[in-house]
């Protein structure tokens, strides 16, 4: 089977691709759109490593041919054997699938999986790392005058004090279309006001558990500049923007191959490396 998905010019999705490409801006960039879409589930795993059922949220906001797609896909996948006193035995682990869209020419685009992150069993209280002050970043003047959003992704590096010792914009997404100095001067905008705030955010360390003796602790966090008014649910819905360049992190975070940050829940904190969950083997097209 395909591990992409091809949908005709009538599909609602060819119109979503519109509104940035649209825009002003050089060709260049417009090129770069894409359009994707967060999905979130559950995946369960055999003690030899495959896919033994899963399960997607809210399938009433996905297009039914998508969402069967999705778990076809999922139900291809190969994990490294989960060990518990080292011993392999079944898994169950809550997971976000990153979708992405891109035009092949007037008539058809193609859907692929770009990337999964996978969060593992629910932590008990004390075994990971959690929020202690997160004051939210504000939304660049500059920006905000200029219509400029985007979502920028962190990764972080916690001390034993629950401070954060080094901080890293390792992505930005940009929902606008300018030239490509423009872009990354936005993208530089929008990464250093979510930097400037988190460098005064505290953390509790894990407490107990497996990961509670480390001497640091990756996490990655999602920002997201948006001009929505309160909670939109976006889930099930196509969002266009221009991809950043990723970033390199200096340190060790312990991150499974192919990662991507955009595969992640805007808003919460995610544990890097260490505390992830199983380990997936088989590739992830159109990454």
């Amino acid at each position: 089977m395909s591990n992409r998905l091809r949908i005709g010019a009538l599909g609602s999705l060819l119109m979503l691709l519109s509104p940035l490409a649209l825009a002003a801006g050089p060709s260049a960039v417009r090129r770069q759109i894409e359009s994707s879409m967060l999905v979130t589930g559950t995946v369960e795993i055999t003690a030899e490593g495959t896919v033994r059922a899963s399960t997607l949220d809210k399938t009433a906001k996905l297009p039914a041919e998508l969402g069967d797609w999705v778990q076809a896909q999922i139900g291809q996948w190969t994990f490294q054997p989960v060990l518990v006193e080292g011993k392999a035995t079944p898994a169950r682990s809550a997971m976000s699938v990153r979708l992405v869209a891109r035009r092949l020419d007037e008539d058809q685009i193609t859907v692929a999986i770009r990337s999964a992150s996978f969060d593992g069993p629910e932590p008990k209280a004390g075994e990971s790392v959690s929020a202690v002050k997160m004051t939210p970043p504000r939304f660049p003047v500059q920006a905000a005058q200029q219509g400029v959003s985007g979502t920028a992704y962190m990764v972080l590096k916690i001390g034993l004090d629950g401070a954060v010792r080094e901080a890293l914009v390792e992505q930005v997404n940009l929902r606008f279309v300018a030239s490509d100095k423009q872009m990354t001067q936005w993208r530089t905008i929008l990464g250093e006001s979510a930097l400037k705030a988190a460098r005064t955010w505290k953390f509790k360390p894990p407490t107990s558990g497996q990961y509670a003796d480390l001497p640091y602790w990756s996490v990655r966090v999602p920002i997201d500049y948006t001009f929505d008014i309160g909670q939109v649910d976006r889930y099930g819905k196509w969002e266009v923007y221009v991809p950043g360049p990723r970033e390199r992190v200096p340190w060790d975070t312990g991150d499974q191959p192919g990662l991507s940050p955009d595969a992640l829940i805007d808003g919460g904190i995610h544990m890097a490396g260490q505390q992830g969950g199983p380990r997936l083997l088989t590739p992830l097209g159109g990454g």
